[in-house]
């Protein structure tokens, strides 16, 4: 009966203290928002996040705001309409990007070539060989696109939480896309066809997720542009010469956020030329 009674009040006791420890381990969460005004700025969103944890207080930023000077250099030039080549992760330091032609992936560090392994560490690798065909774009058809976003009946560029901007950069060989966290990854394909004086269509897109990708200009002057996919919604995009002539919002994060929704914008008012 003694040996009945220890146990119970053992497992009393154990009881006790794993409700002790789980109420010590257990992260608690607080969002105080601020004002949508500030100065010049006008904020979608303004809230800090509060992290209480093992007795430590950890906080958060998140603001979506109006960015108020439209003519910085450092989102224009070198973020929003930066078409260069970026480090990607775990690449020891080198600039690549993937390059699907023909169904065969390569790898491209600093112009060269090489067979893409999935166990690439960006070491020992054997250089290739590899011919991309040249391919002859409209003289018509701007080649650098950025997506347009919808809030409050006007267009603007977005700057993301995660600083992946899903733009295009169409060359006489390849189509590169910008809009993967793992890296730019570049597609062959086999020609552009000018349909119509503002109808442009790239055709049989080697290993990219849309075979096919139908590119509608609706407004020159402005850069308008609609992109319809097989297998994406269409979406609005413009020419990366235009971008100044758009007001920008920034997500301005301190940890990964969710990124801005935006309204949906009804593509069937823009009518294809």
């Amino acid at each position: 009966m003694k040996n009945s009674k220890t146990t119970v009040l053992f497992l009393f006791i154990m009881l006790i203290n794993s409700c002790l420890y789980s109420q010590q381990e257990e992260r608690r969460w607080e969002t105080i928002k601020g004002d949508l005004r500030s100065g010049d700025t006008v904020f979608l969103v303004n809230e800090w996040t509060f992290s209480y944890y093992q007795g430590d207080t950890f906080v958060y930023r998140n603001a979506v705001y109006i960015e108020p000077n439209n003519k910085l250099p450092e989102y224009y030039k070198t973020r929003i309409g930066d078409f260069s080549l970026r480090k990607n992760h775990g690449d020891g330091g080198n600039e690549y990007l993937y390059i699907d032609n023909k169904n065969s992936v390569y790898i491209n560090i600093d112009n060269h070539f090489y067979k893409y392994d999935e166990e690439f560490d960006g070491y020992n690798l054997k250089e290739i060989f590899v011919t991309i065909k040249k391919k002859k774009i409209p003289e018509n058809l701007p080649t650098k696109w950025i997506p347009l976003y919808l809030y409050n009946n006007d267009y603007y560029l977005y700057d993301p939480c995660q600083r992946i901007i899903p733009k295009y950069n169409i060359t006489d060989s390849l189509l590169m896309y910008y809009g993967w966290m793992d890296g730019i990854y570049a597609f062959s394909y086999h020609a552009i066809v000018q349909k119509s004086e503002n109808h442009y269509v790239i055709h049989d897109i080697k290993g990219f997720h849309n075979k096919k990708i139908n590119i509608y200009i609706l407004d020159r002057k402005k850069g308008f542009a609609v992109f319809k996919f097989d297998n994406y919604t269409p979406r609005l995009y413009v020419d990366a010469e235009k971008i100044e002539n758009f007001p920008l919002i920034v997500n301005y994060c301190e940890e990964l956020y969710p990124e801005y929704k935006f309204e949906k914008i009804d593509l069937k008012k823009f009518k294809k030329r």
